[in-house]
């Protein structure tokens, strides 16, 4: 019978069926507060947060809205948890539309990255902030300048973003 769809079913005793060890409920970042504000923001992970606490101060100190934000916490509120690029785009965005004026003009990504997002190739380099990989006339080539692009749909950016490369906080 052509054009059929075909099942598959899985049967299993109760003794095969993975539980996880423990749930952690994590609690919101409050990302979405339009009451937040900012002029910088650094992303990295939640681990290098600390490490990168002096500076924030030393940005405080030049008189901007300085704020260090965990790329854990933007996957769960603006990617259902999940390892993905676009959550980073979409909290930029939202940031830059929504939060209090001024807008966000500084954007400091923390963390090494890898086009290799699983790891198929076995090389063991660690992926802590994703890159977005851009299609060119070269093939997919790494570029966070997209997470910048928030205005319509062309390659120009509305805010400054670098990036730190680092394994260890």
């Amino acid at each position: 019978m052509s054009g059929e769809a075909s099942k598959t079913y899985y049967i299993l005793t109760q003794d095969r069926i993975w539980k996880p060890d423990s749930l952690t409920l994590r609690k919101s970042a409050g990302l979405k507060n339009p009451e937040n504000g900012a002029d910088y923001i650094l992303i990295t992970r939640e681990a290098f947060l600390p490490s990168a606490d002096p500076l924030i101060r030393f940005r405080e100190e030049q008189g901007l809205r300085a704020v260090g934000v965990s790329v854990e916490d933007i996957f769960d509120e603006f990617g259902h948890g999940l390892f993905d690029p676009r959550a980073i785009k979409d909290f930029l965005s939202h940031a830059y539309h929504e939060w209090k004026k001024p807008a966000p003009t500084y954007i400091l990504l923390i963390g090494d990255a890898s086009t290799d997002y699983r790891d198929h190739w076995n090389h063991g380099k660690p992926n802590h902030l994703p890159v977005h990989l851009s299609t060119t006339d070269l093939g997919q080539t790494p570029d966070d300048n997209w997470y910048v692009c928030v205005e319509g749909d062309d390659p120009l950016p509305e805010m400054f973003v670098g990036r730190l490369p680092g394994e260890n906080g």
